[in-house]
């Protein structure tokens, strides 16, 4: 062999080496290396929070459980069994199915039906109506959307008529017909219990100049801004021990000025008031 070839051989030779004893140390520290601080730890990702549609924006405080009370006796009170309780027993579980009789003047005398599935979730489009407590339990309350093929649908129809995505009647028929619903009998089925001894007792409307701040309130104080507005229903709501109150969405009337929180599918808010005849 001549010298030149000698010496590239005992160049490559020695390269060769070199990277195999580079690569055992590599392999050996990566075997042996030291876990990382904790610091450098990939962070849990944050869980996703969403808020419930179709309630509002400021959450009524959950009002904690009575803690029983011991009678003279010994024996643990007794908690009363509120008239609607049962419809807390109903989500997820079929639906529901509210049914007004009006007076011949409204609807043409015909049935305002709502059916529904109980829920505490109620997107627009599922069919869903969204069940929540308030004022320690008094009020129940439905939410219930009334847009093209809402479960409330039939409700605003009966109330403000239907128009060119507006409300058909004006604001003094629209007023007419609430009054005149005051008193019509109610039902309410579902398949974990039914009652056809209810009565609509009051239709009120939260108009444009109150919309913000009724979506903005916890439904409890939307509802002693309801009673400012309206005289009486505060005298009404103490005629009885429970309440079922639902909320719809009303059209934006011809002619109303336009407010903030206003849409042209959302221009007021209709509650009515049932109970127990």
């Amino acid at each position: 062999m001549s010298g030149r070839w000698y010496r590239l051989a005992v160049t490559a030779g020695t390269i060769l080496f070199a990277a195999g004893v580079a690569g055992i140390i590599w392999t050996a520290w990566l075997i042996w290396r030291p876990a990382p601080p904790p610091a450098m730890a990939a962070a849990a990702p944050e869980p996703v929070r969403r808020a419930t549609p179709f309630q509002p924006n400021a959450p009524t405080a959950t009002v904690p459980a009575p803690t029983p009370t011991l009678l003279p006796t010994g024996a643990p009170e007794v908690l009363r069994e509120g008239a609607f309780d049962w419809l807390q027993d109903a989500e997820e579980s079929g639906r529901v199915r509210l049914v007004i009789q009006p007076p011949e003047g409204v609807n043409g005398g015909r049935e305002i039906k709502s059916t529904f599935i109980v829920s505490s979730s109620c997107s627009y489009g599922t069919g869903r109506a969204c069940l929540s407590t308030h004022r320690g339990g008094q009020v129940t309350l439905l939410t219930i959307h009334s847009g093209l093929g809402g479960e409330g649908e039939a409700l605003r129809g009966a109330v403000e008529g239907t128009g060119l995505n507006m409300a058909f009647f004006s604001l003094e028929r629209i007023r007419r017909n609430m009054d005149a619903l005051a008193g019509s009998p109610v039902q309410l089925q579902g398949e974990q219990g039914a009652r056809d001894d209810l009565e609509l007792v009051a239709l009120v409307r939260v108009p444009p100049a109150r919309l913000e701040a009724y979506f903005q309130q916890p439904f409890d104080e939307a509802l002693t801004a309801a009673e400012e507005d309206n005289p009486g229903l505060a005298d009404v709501l103490g005629e009885a021990e429970d309440w079922l109150v639902f909320e719809i969405c009303g059209w934006q009337l011809p002619g109303e000025a336009w407010h903030p929180g206003v849409t042209p599918s959302t221009g007021a808010i209709y509650l009515g008031f049932i109970r127990v005849r």
